[in-house]
């Protein structure tokens, strides 16, 4: 027995906007499906993986594939990495291809850029920012034993 209801309240977290110069992500044309980057494995179908975002971590370095996706999707997984609101605010209606890799730490050996510096690499940047967010508040839950 659970009672809930939505509410929506500020938050802050970040906000994904296009930058100065414009997005360097490819747009998906019909027909198109570009190779995988080398890190999702050279033997992988292109096709297979087409409306999806792929994010990995190995060793200090997290990927994130982009295929043919929104915005929308790309600050979902963006989201679930930074663990806050990021709110799209590009502008950008289209479906796009792009792969970034980042820097999940500070461990000098690994090549990579931060996540918020790789960003920038795709024409995209992220700022502080509040907005509105839906949450689900729990107001009542029994919970009844079973047994064994």
């Amino acid at each position: 027995k659970m009672a809930v209801h939505r509410m929506t309240k500020e938050a802050e977290g970040y906000a994904l906007t296009v930058a100065k110069n414009g997005p360097k992500m490819q747009e998906a044309k019909e027909g198109e499906v570009p190779a995988l980057p080398a890190w999702n494995g050279h033997s992988a179908d292109p096709a297979a993986f087409e409306g999806l975002i792929v994010a990995t971590l190995l060793r200090g370095v997290g990927a994130i594939t982009g295929r043919r996706v929104t915005m929308l999707q790309f600050t979902e997984r963006l989201q679930r990495l930074l663990d806050t609101a990021v709110f799209d605010q590009t502008g950008l209606a289209g479906k796009y291809y792009f792969a970034i890799e980042y820097a999940t730490g500070d461990d000098p050996d690994v090549p990579f850029q931060n996540l918020f510096s790789t960003v920038k690499d795709l024409g995209l940047k992220l700022e502080k920012h509040k907005g509105p967010v839906e949450m689900l508040v729990v107001d009542h839950i029994e919970k009844i034993p079973t047994a064994n």
